[in-house]
């Protein structure tokens, strides 16, 4: 008797938690929007990260090309100094550095060139998400339909809840 009093009360707590439907079922997320944000925000971040790193190599090539010019017009500017007073001797320079320095300054505003590139891809992903999640958010305002499966053990009934929303 003592065993079913005790059977009797379990199914009774049993039945006072079945009623409510899993939290998995009644805050479960719509996963399309969510995902849109973060390929979003991805891509954003990817795109700024690249863009900064463009406009760096923009920066240091030029000055690295400016760098060069400067030394090859002091090299030019000795040399007409020893024209003007008839001496021919041309003034002796490391011309072989000089080519090695104007190559990594136009190899640095190339990679720039590839890195602005990459970043305006990246940032029209993002728009193309953005768009998406516009398109999403539009169509979310139908009606969606969730079925709940219940049990109810004191009656022995199984069925289901019906949740529209609109």
């Amino acid at each position: 008797m003592a065993m079913r009093s005790i059977i009797i009360a379990l199914f009774l707590t049993l039945a006072a938690y079945a009623q409510e439907p899993p939290a998995y079922y009644s805050t479960q997320q719509d996963t399309v929007p969510v995902e849109y944000v973060k390929k979003i925000d991805s891509y954003t971040k990817s795109g700024e990260r690249l863009s900064n790193a463009g406009t760096g190599l923009f920066i240091g090539g030029g000055a690295i090309i400016a760098l060069a010019a400067a030394e090859v017009i002091h090299y030019s500017v000795k040399t007409e100094k020893k024209k003007d007073t008839e001496e021919y001797d041309v003034v002796e320079g490391d011309h072989g550095a000089l080519a090695l320095i104007a190559l990594a300054g136009v190899g640095c505003i190339l990679g720039g060139t590839i890195f602005k590139v990459s970043s305006y891809k990246k940032k029209n992903r993002a728009e193309y998400y953005k768009e998406q999640l516009k398109k999403h958010q539009k169509a979310d305002h139908s009606v969606s339909l969730e079925i709940l499966p219940t049990f109810n053990p004191i009656n022995q009934a199984f069925g289901g809840n019906l949740l529209l929303d609109f």
